[in-house]
This record gives C-alpha cells, sequence and structure tokens, in this order.
C-alpha cells in the first residue's frame, strides 16, 4: 500500500516538489534550500538532476522562485506570488471553516500589457489555487475574503495599477447553489475527494513504523493528492454544498496524517540539509 502511494511521486512535475519543500522545510530564517538538497530529495522518485538542474532555472526566470548564489552553491527561496500559494496549499489542509458566510463575494479584475505577461500568469496561478472562478475576461469571482493574501503576494511588485481589488455582495434573487454550480464543476471536485479518501483512509489504521525517508515521500503524495482536489475547491459555505460533499472529510484525514508523518519527514528534511553543507562534491553548482 505505501509503496504504491509512493510511486506516484515518480510522475509529478518537479516543480510541485520545489514548492512543496520551500513551503515544509525551507530554513525558517531565510526560508530558503540549496539546489544541491532537491537533487538529493527527488532522486528516489526518478527526478534526475538535469530536471531539477531545468526547473530551478525555469521557476527563477518566471518569478517562481528567487535565487542567491554562495560559493558555488545556488541557494532557492520563494517569491511572494508562490509564498502566497504555498500559504493558500497550508490553509486548504488546516484553516477551519467560517461559522458564518456574510454572502458576500470577492472579486478580482486585473489587466495587464505584453511586458507583464510574467505576472499576470503568477496572478492566474495564484487565483487558480485558491479555488476562484472565471467569471468574464479578465474577471475571477470567490466567496472567500482573499483579499489581504492577494495583497501581500503582490507587495513587491509594481502592480497596483494592473489589479482591481472587490468584496460585496451580489445583487440578484435566483437560486445560489445554481449560480455556484455553474462556476465551480462541484461533483469532480467531490470524486477526487473521493479517491483521496480510498487511497489514504487505510493509513490511519496501520501500526506499520516507517523510516523517515518513507515518512518524507508520504508527506509529498499525501499534499499533492490532497490538493489535487482542494485546489480547485473554492470552499463554498455550507449552504452552498452539494449533498454527500466529501471535502470536510478529506480535509479532516489530511491534516491528521499531515501531522502524523511531519515530524519523520522533518527529521529526514534536516539531514539532507546537513549532508548537503558538508559536502563539497556532488552537483555543487545547481
Amino acid at each position: 500500500m505505501i509503496d504504491e502511494i509512493l510511486s506516484t511521486l515518480y510522475i509529478k512535475p518537479t516543480s510541485y516538489f520545489v514548492y512543496s519543500a520551500l513551503s515544509a522545510f525551507a530554513d525558517r530564517g531565510l526560508g530558503e534550500l540549496p539546489g544541491p538538497w532537491f537533487v538529493a530529495a527527488l532522486k528516489p522518485y526518478g527526478h534526475s538532476p538535469a530536471a531539477i538542474r531545468q526547473t530551478l532555472f525555469r521557476m527563477s526566470r518566471e518569478k517562481e522562485l528567487n535565487v542567491r548564489k554562495d560559493g558555488r552553491t545556488n541557494y532557492y527561496k520563494a517569491t511572494p506570488f508562490s509564498l502566497a500559494e504555498a500559504r493558500v496549499g497550508a490553509d486548504k489542509i488546516f484553516a477551519q471553516p467560517s461559522p458564518k458566510w456574510d454572502e458576500a463575494w470577492t472579486l478580482v479584475q486585473y489587466s495587464f500589457p505584453d511586458e507583464k505577461r510574467i505576472d499576470r500568469d503568477r496572478l492566474r496561478n495564484l487565483l487558480e489555487v485558491m479555488g476562484f472562478a472565471p467569471l468574464g475576461h479578465g474577471v475571477h469571482i470567490h466567496p472567500k475574503d482573499y483579499r489581504r493574501a492577494i495583497r501581500d503576494a503582490i507587495a513587491d511588485n509594481d502592480l497596483s495599477g494592473n489589479i482591481n481589488v472587490f468584496r460585496g455582495k451580489r445583487d440578484a434573487t435566483d437560486n445560489k447553489k445554481e449560480f455556484t454550480s455553474n462556476l465551480w464543476a462541484l461533483d469532480e471536485i467531490n470524486s477526487f475527494y473521493r479517491v483521496f479518501l480510498e487511497t489514504f483512509q487505510p493509513l490511519e489504521n496501520t501500526k506499520l513504523r516507517l523510516s523517515d525517508e518513507d515518512a518524507f515521500g508520504l508527506r509529498f503524495a499525501l499534499v499533492f493528492e490532497f490538493l489535487e482536489a482542494a485546489w480547485k475547491d473554492p470552499e463554498l459555505p455550507i449552504e452552498l454544498l452539494p449533498q454527500g460533499w466529501l471535502g470536510g472529510k478529506a480535509q479532516t484525514l489530511a491534516a491528521r496524517l499531515y501531522k502524523r508523518y511531519m515530524p519523520q519527514a522533518r527529521l529526514y528534511a534536516n539531514a539532507l540539509v546537513n549532508h548537503e553543507a558538508t559536502s563539497s562534491r556532488e552537483e555543487r553548482t545547481v
């Protein structure tokens, strides 16, 4: 069962690991990880040094990562946009639902010139992982108040003239459930949650002792498979959810298992950091 889950890591994009690792294991002072760490961490899951190097370069070029060079080693850190995405991912797992919805919606309108294409793409990615739905060209909507998260994401960029964020109620008398069902594929999202539960529920009761390396891998697999559904989930208030919604049950399971695996995963991650800090041989120019 565990080997089967870990095998899914071989087909995940390298960028997924980079985001997730920086969110969970980056040094809390500088918030960065050395390039050789990614090579050592991802090699067991079929990600070649060349592919990792190429991904880190591309993510730096496209403003997903900041890079700092120290000697022959590059150190990578999430940019504000990427950090916002990582925080959204953590919230999807651990945040408690709001007790009552105020029936207000967050509306984001944006327009970018061609020379700011990368900034536009970063914003679109952020809105996508938050669960925003497109309402029209350059306009997205969400029931949750994400104004502060969006402001934080664009704080280090000169984008105030390209993005407008609003929060207010919708002036309409139609069925709210019908409105939301036309914007989000809730049945599809629920199917992803069902698969997640079927895959990871058996781990709750297993008494098998894991190695630190397996816990490290399972932590990645858990996050990737849960967020496969949660990225698309608009976190609708309970009155707008369809019957049989599995999001809450899946989130509870994801949080419990994450807390179980994380101590061992962090031990393994720290061991890799310490090993790479003292090594002067392999992949020092990543």
